[in-house]
């Protein structure tokens, strides 16, 4: 396994305060940090742009802080690849993993900094006969929890190919930006797939996710 930047914390994880702070008071990683909680679970949005990859690292660097097994980071976006270049990591462990037939750990780069455990896409043009492969893998019994990070729902085929393996879907949507129709169609495709979708968190605004929107997803 190999090992990521052992100085100082990666630049990607400097912006993201405050959404760390926000989820970090919400029931959310109390909720997944339970023994009994989904161990897989992805993370989407509506449309590119809503902060997906954000909202992703944090709620694994949390759940990693709280548990002492392995907490994986894995981005499932080979159009959009953005976590090699964020956290300084080697790129192409998900595209490895569709190919291989080692233990999912061996594809993940572990960050000495923070204990994260981070497989990191590599950009590709045609991503799909990549995409089924390694979510079959996915479904693999191995220790440690899952943060997958997906396509968003509504742009691409990817991530309804992948959400299905997962034990839950949250849904990120983007303050003042995603309609309430748009997320309720991702939604829809998404449990069309067959995904469970099991939460959503509001992104680009400091407060949490309104009650009566929570009741709606």
């Amino acid at each position: 396994m190999a090992t990521g930047p052992a100085n100082g914390q990666p630049a990607a994880l400097a912006w993201s305060v405050e959404l760390r702070e926000r989820l970090q008071s919400s029931p959310l990683v109390s909720e997944l940090a339970q023994p009994n909680s989904p161990h897989r679970i992805g993370i989407t949005a509506c449309h590119s742009g809503a902060g997906t990859s954000t909202v992703a690292l944090n709620l694994a660097l949390l759940l990693q802080e709280r548990q002492s097994s392995p907490v994986f980071l894995v981005e499932a976006d080979m159009r959009r690849p953005v976590l090699a270049s964020w956290l300084g990591v080697d790129g192409g462990g998900f595209n490895r993993l569709a190919m291989g037939d080692q233990a999912l750990s061996e594809y993940a780069v572990r960050m000495d900094s923070t204990g994260l455990e981070v497989m990191a896409a590599g950009s590709e043009e045609h991503p799909l006969p990549i995409v089924h492969k390694a979510a079959d893998r996915l479904t693999v019994p191995g220790d440690g929890r899952f943060i997958v990070d997906l396509p968003p729902a509504l742009d691409t085929p990817d991530a309804t190919i992948v959400a299905p393996r997962l034990d839950g879907v949250i849904l990120v949507l983007e303050a003042d930006v995603t309609r309430w129709e748009v997320a309720m169609a991702a939604r829809q495709r998404l449990e069309a797939a067959g995904a469970r979708v099991i939460g959503a968190v509001l992104n680009k605004k400091p407060r949490h996710i309104p009650d009566w929107l929570y009741r709606l997803l």
